[in-house]
């Protein structure tokens, strides 16, 4: 059936292409015709009527136009159509036409196309069905050629339309040529102008046709014929002018001012005559000139184009090309400074170029144009002036750091026509060798930008110089002038005079004392405030509103107190900054500085932005007439404030006088050692036989003058120790001094006898003692520092632990008075003990506050606790005493008494935990000094001298055990509802006791579980992590005086995962031994040394037992750590 279709189809396309050669032969036909019928017309028409320009313009595009149009769709388009480019009669139109052809086939091969279709785009009718049809109709379709339905012979008839048009031609070639050839020719030259022949002539009368520029010309005609025309014309340019009439036969017309060539012809009676051209001499013209400039490399600058420009201002060494545009010009000359020169090749025709090397001074020239025609030219001068590269310049504004003197900030401005090859800082001085130095620094800067702004900072430090030497100093700037080598210029010489170190030292002195005074200053105001409030505050408790006297009286203090503030954060700052100095000039040591930084620290805290906001609030109340209780309330927390400032002034003015006292010890140390060097080497000089006696004289006796200024350091530094509260222990040097002196006073006798042994001798002696003597300060100093910080560690134990016990009895009073009422006998008991636990919060604050007065990293934070438990304190016991003596006038005056304890207890608590973690921080801090290496953490089921985890985990499972026992043996509240909560001060010193071995025990399985991570083992890490949340569940029991089944079966799951893990780590140590080829002994410091540091005294665990266990919350970490330190 596809074969049958296929071979239908075949037949189809053989009909659609013969179809499409039979429109192309009729579009041949059809195109010939039109083409000859308008190309006869169009000439005749032309030859009648002898069409102008315009016309002829119109009638050749329009045919033209007729031609392709006819082309386009007569034989163009049945073309494409044949190739296929375009699409063309479908296979449905063509059967239509086939079936109009053939009558048998009518419409069976349109159906038998559309059942085709039918098939392929239906998809619900019968295929095989539809296949036999199509198969069965084409196979009937076969036996017709459908190419047969064209003729080509029909195309006959078409050649009638040929025939006449081609006809015409033939004859018109034949009988009248011209009209043929002279028509077409003018058609297709029709921009041409074509003369009809005249019955007369047009005779030109004047021979030559030239004229000088700007001249008037007389264009003169005679007609010649036997006829003349009354007038005649002159088109000139497209223009039409009458000419004047001379006589019969002879015209004329004037040209005024000829500036360029004119065409012309004449025009009578409608006949032209030929085109004439009116040439005009033109003098020796340059038309343009372009001037190429090449400037000099160095300026990085684009070449740059004058054009027709007469005077020029370039850069010294630029380069120059004329390219000169003329009009009849035959030859330049140019003349440069008087001296005549020939131009200059010639390029092209009016095209010349000249070229000149580079111009380095000023120049002028004159261009003179010739030619063969005129007799006489015109000189055009030109100037170029040449720009000199300048002298760069420099602009240095200076400024002074507002602390260190020795530190320059600069702001410079530098500018140069054409840019910069470098800047410089240049400083000169005197180095340590007093030899003469410099330095030449380079500085960054943008060659190529011609003004700019430049940066600097220099720090006189960073040069090798000789103390109390002047330093001279500027900038030099060079240009980038590439033709005489760059040009430099120089800022003004300025000079900075140095400072010896004992003149820094002398100054930093003076800075100190004048700040110490103004912190006593500060003292005594803050005094004197504190005693005008407490007047105050006193005369106000018997009022019971606020007089006018009492608010100005009032608003006078806030005043004075903010004024105090004002002054105290400007000594800070002064500090500060007298700090920053003292680190730049006197090079302390890093002690020092750290010991300065925290005093920084301490005088930041001083004033806090509650403090502030308290003045704030206090003038609020009073312009708002505010409640007198309020006022007073304001009024106690001002005095207090101005109490804690006083008391840090006198804390913070105390170590800085210490802290003066380190300083100054150091200073002293440095500075013998230097004079024992200069007078060891002079020593060697002495002895040395080209020694020069007289100069060795001079320099021995200012080592004397030298050693006179430490002697009055030493001084100085046993003065201000003596001026101490706690004085340190400085051994006496002042014989070792005299000796010296003595020694170094006979060494300058000797020398000036002449006896250079001897001095030497007396030189080396006293140098020797000097070594001794700095031997001696240095360790004095040693012992300053190590046995301050023991005996502060020290003091700050016994603190610690004082401050604990006082927590332990507060709460413990505290309980009691909760349950007692004040009628109960046992009342004025408590009383006394309230009394006696101010007191030992006194003592205890007393001791305190001497030990941070000699400490700078006890904060003052820890200060201001200090004072809340003495305020507290004092009125816990009034409270106590009015009640035991008038009893309570209200519920809210017992709750306050209690709650005031609580205030006690909890102010304790946060300063137990601050002291403990200052005291951590001071044993850090020591064992980095000593340098003792830290031991291992413990696995497991390592001893080190203590319990293993495991074993304290046991312990504590049969105290646990026992506990339970207890608790059920007695019966006590609770055991109703499954639950063991013990009561009774006993009963919570175990429990206590219990939880805060837990944490112990938790603490150091997270140690072990961050060794565990750090060896890569972290599935027991993550086992480990488990475990510790375990106890933490115990140690809340604990916490909480929970006591159940469910705890003590906990425990021993934890007991049991501890045992693995021990068993685990010893398997592995066991395998990694038997691996190990050699065994390798490993440094763990000194184990006693650990261990007994280690070591806990038995009254720390006594103490550990009276611990109440609803305080764990607060403070268990501390408790637990202050025991392991």
């Amino acid at each position: 059936m596809q074969n049958q279709y296929s071979k239908l189809i075949d037949n189809l396309n053989a009909f659609i292409k013969k179809h499409y050669y039979n429109q192309l032969i009729r579009g041949l036909l059809y195109t010939f015709a039109i083409i000859l019928f308008f190309f006869l017309a169009f000439d005749i028409a032309e030859y009648f009527f002898y069409f102008n320009k315009g016309w002829r313009i119109f009638v050749t595009t329009l045919y033209i136009t007729i031609s392709l149009l006819s082309f386009s769709y007569f034989i163009a388009i049945p073309l494409l159509r044949l190739l296929g480019i375009i699409s063309g009669i479908t296979h449905e139109k063509a059967a239509v036409i086939i079936g109009k052809h053939f009558p048998e086939i009518n419409d069976k091969l349109l159906n038998t196309l559309q059942l085709y279709h039918l098939k392929t785009n239906e998809q619900n009718f019968n295929i095989e069905l539809l296949n036999a049809s199509i198969e069965q109709k084409a196979l009937k379709l076969s036996p017709f050629r459908f190419k047969l339905a064209i003729d080509f012979s029909l195309n006959r008839k078409y050649i009638k339309f040929v025939i006449p048009p081609l006809m015409v031609l033939i004859i018109l070639l034949i009988s009248a040529p011209s009209v043929i050839i002279n028509s077409t020719k003018r058609l297709i030259n029709f921009d041409s102008t074509f003369v009809p022949d005249a019955p007369f002539k047009f005779v030109l009368l004047n021979k030559n046709l030239k004229v000088e520029e700007n001249k008037d010309f007389m264009i003169r005609l005679r007609i010649d014929g036997k006829t003349v025309p009354e007038e005649l014309q002159i088109n000139i340019d497209g223009f039409e002018y009458l000419m004047q009439k001379e006589n019969n036969t002879e015209f004329s017309f004037m040209l005024k001012h000829v500036k360029k060539n004119k065409l012309f012809y004449f025009v009578g009676d409608k006949y032209f005559s030929q085109n004439y051209e009116l040439n005009l001499l033109h003098s020796p013209v340059i038309t343009k000139i372009k001037i190429i400039a090449e400037f000099p490399k160095y300026l990085h600058k684009a070449s740059e184009i004058f054009d027709n420009v007469s005077d020029i201002s370039v850069p010294e060494g630029t380069s120059f090309k004329w390219n000169i545009n003329t009009s009849d010009v035959s030859s330049i000359d140019i003349i440069v400074n008087k001296k005549t020169h020939q131009v200059l090749s010639q390029k092209s025709a009016g095209n010349y170029m000249f070229l000149a090397n580079k111009i380095r001074n000023n120049v002028e020239y004159q261009l003179i144009p010739k030619n063969s025609e005129i007799n006489y030219f015109d000189t055009l001068d030109y100037y170029i002036a040449v720009i000199k590269d300048e002298f760069p310049r420099i602009k240095i504004d200076e400024q002074k750091d507002s602390i260190y003197e020795n530190i320059r900030y600069f702001k410079g401005f530098i500018r140069d026509d054409y840019g910069f090859s470098n800047l410089f800082f240049n400083a000169k001085f005197k180095n340590l060798r007093n030899q003469d130095t410099s330095v030449n620094i380079r500085i960054s800067i943008d060659n190529n930008q011609q003004s700019q702004e430049f940066f600097y900072y220099f720090d006189v430090n960073r040069l090798n110089y000789l103390p109390g030497s002047s330093i001279e100093y500027s900038f030099v700037v060079h240009d980038n002038d590439g033709i005489n080598g760059p040009k430099r210029s120089s800022s003004e010489i300025q000079i900075i005079s140095t400072k010896t170190k004992d003149q820094q030292i002398e100054e930093s002195d003076k800075r100190e004392e004048e700040t110490q005074k103004s912190i006593s200053s500060n003292m005594k105001q803050a005094k004197d405030l504190t005693n005008k409030l407490e007047k105050i505050s006193s005369k106000l408790k018997g009022q019971k509103t606020l007089s006018w006297q009492d608010k100005q009286e009032i608003k006078e203090a806030v005043n004075k107190y903010e004024k105090l503030q004002k002054e105290i954060e400007e000594d800070i700052n002064k500090n500060k900054l007298d700090n920053l100095r003292d680190k730049e000039s006197l090079k302390l040591d890093e002690d020092i500085m750290k010991k300065k930084e925290e005093l920084d620290k301490l005088f930041d805290e001083l004033i806090t932005p509650e403090m502030k906001q308290l003045i704030e609030e206090m003038k609020k109340m009073l312009e708002n007439n505010a409640e007198k209780e309020k006022v007073q309330n304001a009024l106690d927390k001002f005095k207090m404030d101005s109490e804690y400032l006083k008391d840090q002034l006198e804390r913070d003015l105390e170590i800085m006088k210490q802290l003066k006292l380190d300083q100054q010890l150091q200073q002293s140390i440095d500075k013998i050692e230097e004079i024992q060097k200069k007078q060891e080497d002079l020593a060697n000089k002495s002895d040395s036989k080209s020694t020069n006696n007289a100069k060795n004289k001079l320099f021995q006796d200012s080592l004397n003058k030298e050693f006179d200024k430490f002697k009055e350091m030493m001084k100085e530094v046993r003065d201000n120790n003596s001026e101490l509260e706690n004085p340190n222990k400085l051994e006496n040097t002042e014989v070792k001094e005299n000796d010296i002196s003595k020694e170094m006073g006979k060494s300058s006798d000797n020398l000036s006898k002449g006896n250079s042994k001897s001095a030497s001798q007396k030189q080396k002696s006293a140098s020797d003692k000097m070594k001794d003597l700095e031997s001696q300060l240095k360790d004095i100093q040693a012992s300053m520092e190590s046995e301050s910080n023991s005996e502060d560690m020290q003091n700050l134990k016994n603190i610690l632990q004082n401050f604990i016990e006082i927590s332990f009895n507060q709460e413990a009073l505290m309980y009691e008075v909760n349950r007692t009422s004040s009628q109960d006998p046992k009342f004025p008991k408590f009383v006394d003990n309230q009394k006696r636990i101010s007191n030992d919060i006194e003592m205890v604050a007393d001791s305190l506050t001497k030990l941070a007065k000699r400490n700078p990293s006890i904060s003052p934070f820890i200060s201001k606790e200090i004072a809340k438990v003495n305020t507290y304190s004092n009125k816990t016991f009034l409270a106590l005493k009015e009640l035991n003596t008038i009893g309570p006038t209200s519920k809210n005056q017992f709750n306050s008494a209690v709650l005031d304890q609580q205030y006690i207890m909890t102010s304790v608590n946060n300063l137990s935990l601050m002291l403990n973690e200052v005291l951590d921080d001071m044993q850090k801090q020591q064992n980095k000094k000593s340098g003792k290496g830290a031991c291992k953490k413990p696995k497991p089921g390592s001893g080190n001298g203590s319990k293993s985890m495991r074993q304290m985990q046991e312990d504590l499972q049969k105290q646990m055990e026992e506990m339970k026992s207890k608790l059920d043996k007695q019966g006590k509240k609770g055991e109703n509802d499954g639950k063991g909560n013990a009561s009774g001060e006993k009963m919570s010193e175990e429990f206590a006791k219990m939880a805060a071995q837990q944490e112990a025990i938790r603490k150091k399985l997270q140690e072990y579980k961050e060794k565990l991570g750090k060896e890569g083992r972290g599935e027991e890490a993550k086992e480990m992590g488990k475990l510790g949340k375990e106890m933490e569940k115990n140690e809340t029991d604990l916490v909480n005086k929970i006591l159940t089944a469910e705890s003590l079966k906990r425990q021993k799951e934890i007991l049991t995962r501890l045992l693995e893990s021990e068993k685990s780590d010893f398997e592995r140590d066991e395998k990694e031994e038997r691996e190990s080829k050699s065994g390798k002994d490993k440094n763990n410091g000194n184990k006693n040394a650990i261990i007994k540091y280690k070591e806990r005294p038995s009254e720390d665990l006594e103490l550990l037992k009276s611990i109440p266990p609803n305080l764990k919350p607060f403070y268990r970490n501390m408790v637990e750590n202050f025991f392991n330190n």
